[in-house]
């Protein structure tokens, strides 16, 4: 027993001996004196302080800039004094395909500011390569700009990133010939032409944010398990996160992750928020905002796409989902919503206090606080506890009015916030008025954003502003004045800044006698893509076709009418009307056309 007990401590003290290990040191002012076993002493260049290190030991680098490439050996930690004091300057030993760091096996690298030379040359910063004996075990809290490729995880690896900054790469990550590993709490920006991360293994990608990719987050030929998790995504244009299998995915989840688009950008026209082709995953619990598409699902070569989609937000997206191919949207679990997730605001994507998306997840995953997992980034079993902070709502937008002899119609893009209560409309003759409770002209419901004044008179000036208000009492800030002059005639008089307002063409060829087209143009005003219906009537005020029915977005259209009735056949010689209703509301007189057989 007494031989069993040494056994037991030496092997404890060799085991203690192993994981504290020797410390070298590396300093701009060092005395250069090997085994640079003090800052006194340190080495001079980082090459050889790891030189002089062993399996288990560690070493320290202090503030500076170093001009080297470097080559780990198995074991040590390579620790930085920090990344906005330590750095690794590249120039003139860096050319085309070179590394700055090849990893080893079970080694760390934390603490450095690595700076590439791309678009110059396409470098990379670290690899870690099973395939080479270069397994890196952690990369931590280092800064890593200008490569093509910041990391390249090759091989089955199973390197831990974490808490690292990368800026301007073409390719943040990429993990390539199944590289696993778990991408965890990094920042991305600007990543340009390509992906934040480009993946062909199964890494655990979780808890980062990324942020103005110009081309795909995520895209590659995933053949393993890999899961995308709680990541904070807001894109630049184009994909969002696009997911590629040929052979189909053991396990892909995307889930509670806030995943914005821009459809305002240069190319952002083609923005998908999320691009799946030929795997058939979950995709739950995520804010899917912004985006032209929001889910396309994708099947190629025979490989059959069927995402599963459940209890996600599809917010302020052009198209919800499209299949194409081999493909289609499962969404019978339901639980998607359509609603304002209520964000802070700014670069602030936390929830509101009365957000839809608060304990509206998959009732089968639980945020950390054991409640249900709410939508978005910061719910689920990796998410956060924070408190859900109550603002007032936002002001009142794209303020527009018509004016006819006897009412003014005031009208603006309404609120979309789920605790919304009323909107109060202010109204004076003075520019650049101060609203307060002796100037309200109007308390309009929630689920309206129009006011009729009929109180003014022809040709007089009036001022307008609108505030919305909350369930809890709180007002929004005031909207932008619009000023108005009451006229005699149907007919919007146009400030400078304010918008074009609603306009119904003339039908051509008028008259006509097999087939005409109509123009039409809506503004940015009121809820968008708004509720648009032109419709024929005969002079009996019959109604003949519904030619449009459905949601618009701002902008010119044009839309056919060939002669025939709802039902198809081909209508008499005669007078006909067509009208045009923008939610609910004509807001321009009918034309008239003449049909001539």
């Amino acid at each position: 027993m007494k031989k069993l007990i040494l056994v037991i401590m030496l092997l404890t003290l060799f085991n203690s001996s192993y994981v504290l290990g020797v410390i070298h040191y590396v300093s701009k002012v060092g005395s250069d004196e090997y085994p640079y076993t003090s800052w006194a002493t340190a080495a001079r260049i980082i090459q050889n302080g790891i030189n002089a290190s062993s399996y288990g030991d560690t070493v320290r680098v202090g503030a500076g800039s170093y001009r080297e490439v470097l080559t780990l050996i198995p074991g040590i930690a390579l620790l930085g004094a920090g990344m906005d004091s330590c750095a690794l300057d590249p120039w003139g030993i860096l050319g085309e395909g070179g590394t700055m760091i090849k990893g080893a096996d079970s080694s760390v690298i934390e603490g450095f500011h690595l700076s590439g030379r791309f678009p110059q040359f396409n470098c990379y910063g670290i690899v870690s390569d099973s395939l080479s004996g270069r397994s890196l075990k952690r990369i931590s809290n280092n800064k890593i700009t200008n490569f093509w490729e910041g990391v390249m995880l090759a091989g089955r690896v199973n390197t831990e990133i974490s808490n690292n900054i990368f800026e301007d790469n073409y390719s943040g990550i990429r993990p390539i010939f199944r590289a696993r590993g778990l991408i965890i709490s990094n920042t991305f920006t600007n990543h340009s032409n390509m992906a934040a991360m480009w993946a062909a293994g199964g890494p655990t990608i979780r808890k980062n944010v990324i942020i103005n990719t110009t081309y795909e987050v995520i895209s590659g030929d995933f053949t393993d398990s890999m899961f995308f998790e709680n990541n904070l995504v807001v894109v630049g244009k184009y994909y969002g996160v696009s997911f590629v299998s040929y052979g189909g995915f053991k396990n892909a989840p995307i889930r509670n992750n806030t995943i914005i688009g821009d459809t305002t950008s240069i190319g952002g026209e083609h923005t998908m928020v999320v691009y799946v082709n030929g795997f058939s995953n979950e995709i739950t619990n995520n804010i899917l905002s912004n985006g032209y598409y929001a889910i396309w699902a994708y099947g190629k070569d025979g490989y059959y796409c069927n995402p599963q989609v459940s209890y996600n937000d599809l917010w302020d997206n052009v198209i919800n989902y499209t299949a194409s191919g081999p493909a289609s949207i499962d969404t019978s679990l339901g639980g998607n919503i359509y609603l304002d997730p209520m964000f802070v605001g700014g670069d602030d994507y936390y929830l509101q206090y009365a957000s839809s998306c608060i304990d509206a997840g998959d009732p089968n995953i639980k945020d950390p606080d054991s409640s249900r997992s709410d939508i978005g980034c910061y719910g689920g079993a990796y998410g956060e506890t924070y408190p859900y902070l109550d603002y007032p709502p936002k002001p009142p937008d794209s303020l527009s009015a018509v004016s006819e002899s006897t009412v003014t119609i005031l009208f603006w893009k309404p609120n979309t916030e789920s605790d919304l209560s009323h909107y109060l409309v202010y109204k004076d003759t003075i520019a650049g008025f101060i609203p307060d409770t002796f100037k309200i002209v109007g308390n309009i419901p929630k689920d309206s954003s129009v006011f009729r004044d009929y109180d003014f008179v022809l040709g007089k000036t009036y001022y307008y502003r609108v505030s919305a208000w909350d369930l809890t009492g709180h007002q929004s800030e005031y909207s932008d004045e619009l000023e108005v002059q009451a006229t005699s005639v149907g007919e919007y008089v146009e400030e400078e800044n304010h918008p074009p307002m609603y306009q119904l063409s003339q039908n051509y060829p008028n008259p006509f006698n097999s087939e005409t087209m109509i123009w039409y143009y809506l503004p940015d005003v009121g809820y968008q893509p708004a509720e648009v219906e032109i419709t024929i009537y005969n002079l009996l005020g019959k109604r003949v076709k519904s030619l449009v029915n459905g949601r618009e977005y701002p902008g010119e259209h044009k839309v056919r009418w060939d002669g025939k009735d709802d039902s198809g056949k081909e209508v008499v010689t005669g007078i006909y009307f067509y009208r045009l209703k923008v939610s609910g509301l004509e807001l321009i007189k009918p034309k008239k056309m003449v049909l001539l057989k």
